[in-house]
This record gives structure tokens, C-alpha cells and sequence, in this order.
């Protein structure tokens, strides 16, 4: 059977499509082998120094960091010191890379000056922070391994960077604290000084007598293996507590140490005055009598202070045969 004429149309629309086809993925291919042959030695090569740059950077970093540990300069500096090493290396390698790959470096720099200005309209608290890392690199209000407070935040000091500053806290978390909220604020810092004091306070009878009560706390706290003998510990009269005599008392220590210093003078206090038979300051006890009758709001309030076992009452009848109430404030 002959082939009919919209047959022969078909199987010609057909063979141009294929043609077409082919010739599309020829052009392809060419145009591919093209660039990989004017571009694939070159991209090639810039991974190649990157890779390299890499590996250099890293090796920087260590050699920096090990110079200036054998320099004796401070932890702090030296990180910092060492990263900037790193990424200058990094920084290097990517401009070795622009003429490799045909970039013009000077129309380059052009475009990247522009791009630096407007990400830094864009970005003014990186850079604040980045302005405030090198303020704490130069004034240092502390340093890493460090116990600092700031603005509540407590913990050791891991590191100090260009932009934040790590913070390990007492209960092992990890904070990243950005150098522009650590700057221009109250910063404590609880181990730059060799030596910390602690104060505590006790109560005792207030029959006791003073200065038995002076010397044996002051034996007490020069007993302890943490604290030191220089300076002296300090045992003050500090208040006529409610029920006792309240004294303040003042150890001195190591600061690695303070935290068991303070343990081991309560501990030594308790035991001094348990031992000499200084007796705990007396339980007082408020009791109020009020009226059953009336608004209690407005009825006058009869109080009984209990200080000993003999009870003194105040402005009203005894307990016992008062009709109303007794409540303990």
C-alpha cells in the first residue's frame, strides 16, 4: 500500500525534529568542550591552590600560635592572633585564584569595595561587635579562663573572638556572647585578683558573753587549712538579732580555693561553739489575739512575745481565757 501524502508529511516533521535535536546537542557538546577546554585547566587549578591554601592556613595558625606561646604572650592574643594568620593565608589564596580563573583584580576590587560598603550599611552591629572585640583584645577586663559576670550572665571564659565570646557556665553550658553587649558594661571578674574574702554570718544566745563568743570564732576560722592566716579573718559584732547577738564573719583565701574555704569555716564555726557551749540564739514567737466580735481589720491586736519559758504578755488577757482566736505571724 502507498503511503498517503499526510504520511509523508508526518515522517518529514519527524526527521526535522531529530535533526533539530541533534544539532541542538552537538552545539552542546561543542560549546561544553569549549569551556572545559578554555576554563577546565584553570577551574581545575584554583581548587588545586585552594586546596593547598587550605592546609597552609591551618599550619599557620599553628605556627603562630606555638611562637607566641613560646613568647609567653597571653592566651587571649594569641588565638586571636593565630585565626587572623589563618584567614590572611585564606584571603591570599583567593586573590591568587582571580587571575587564574581570568578575573580582572582591578575591577574586582572595584566591585568587591561596593559590595564591602553596602554589607557594612547592612551589618553595623557585626561590625560594632567586631569594634568591641578589638577593645577587649587591647584593654583586657579578663582573659580566657577567667570567672566573669555580665550583665547576669556568669561563667569561664573559653575564648575571645573577633565577634563574640564564648562563655562556659558552672552547670557546663556553652554561651556565645556578642563583644558589643560585653563592652562598655559592668564586667566582674571573680579570679583576676591572687586572693578573694567570703563573709557568712551566725546568731547566738544573747546571754552570751562577747568576747568568749570573739575568740573562739576567730579559733574556729584559723583552724581551717583553706583559709589563710594573712590576711587575719575577721570576726565582727554585726547586729542585736531577734532571739540573739548576729556576727559577721570574714575569711580570706586562694581564690581557686575560696568555695572550700567558706565550706570548711561554717563547718568549724558550728563545731567551736557547739564545743564551748555558746548557746543558739532563743525562738521568739509573736502571738496576736484578736476578738471574735466586730471587724478584725479595725480591733486593736494584743501580741505575745515568747523569748523564754516565761511569757510576757502585752496590752490584753492571757491566751488561755481569750474567746477568740490565736494566730501566729
Amino acid at each position: 500500500m502507498d503511503p498517503t501524502p499526510s504520511d509523508a508529511a508526518a515522517t518529514s516533521t519527524i526527521a526535522n525534529h531529530v535533526d533539530n535535536a541533534q544539532g541542538w546537542a552537538t552545539g552542546v557538546v561543542d560549546y561544553s568542550m569549549n569551556l572545559l577546554a578554555q576554563y577546565g585547566f584553570r577551574v581545575l587549578g584554583s581548587i588545586i591552590v585552594m586546596v593547598i591554601a587550605y592546609f597552609l592556613a591551618g599550619w599557620a595558625r599553628r605556627a603562630v600560635l606555638a611562637a607566641l606561646a613560646r613568647a609567653h604572650l597571653d592566651p587571649t592574643i594569641s588565638k586571636f592572633a593565630s585565626n587572623m594568620a589563618r584567614y590572611a593565608v585564606l584571603v591570599l589564596a583567593l586573590m591568587s585564584c582571580a587571575p587564574i580563573l581570568g578575573i580582572n583584580i582591578t575591577a574586582f576590587a572595584a566591585v568587591l569595595g561596593a559590595c564591602g560598603l553596602a554589607v557594612g550599611l547592612a551589618s553595623q552591629g557585626a561590625l560594632s561587635n567586631g569594634a568591641a572585640g578589638l577593645m577587649l583584645l587591647f584593654t583586657r577586663p579578663f582573659k580566657a579562663g577567667d570567672t566573669i559576670v555580665v550583665d547576669g550572665v556568669s561563667g569561664v571564659v573559653e575564648e575571645i573572638e573577633l565577634f563574640a565570646t564564648t562563655l562556659n557556665t558552672p552547670d557546663n553550658r556553652r554561651i556565645f556572647m556578642p563583644n558589643n553587649s560585653i563592652f562598655g558594661k559592668v564586667i566582674e571578674n571573680s579570679t583576676l585578683n591572687e586572693r578573694r574574702s567570703t563573709t557568712f554570718f551566725t546568731v547566738v544566745a544573747p546571754t552570751s558573753d562577747v568576747e568568749k563568743v570573739r575568740a573562739t570564732l576567730l579559733r574556729a576560722c584559723l583552724s581551717c587549712a583553706s583559709a589563710l592566716k594573712e590576711p587575719r579573718p575577721e570576726v565582727l559584732l554585726a547586729d542585736l538579732a531577734d532571739g540573739g547577738l548576729k556576727w559577721s564573719i570574714k575569711v580570706w583565701a586562694e581564690t581557686p580555693l575560696l568555695n572550700r574555704a567558706r565550706d570548711e569555716a561554717i563547718a568549724a564555726v558550728r563545731d567551736a561553739l557547739a564545743q564551748s557551749g555558746i548557746g543558739p540564739p532563743v525562738q521568739v514567737t509573736t502571738v496576736r489575739l484578736l476578738d471574735q466580735a466586730g471587724d478584725r481589720s479595725t480591733l486593736p491586736a494584743r501580741e505575745e512575745h515568747r523569748g523564754s519559758p516565761a511569757a510576757e504578755f502585752r496590752g490584753g488577757k492571757d491566751a488561755s481565757t481569750s474567746p477568740g482566736p490565736i494566730v501566729r505571724t
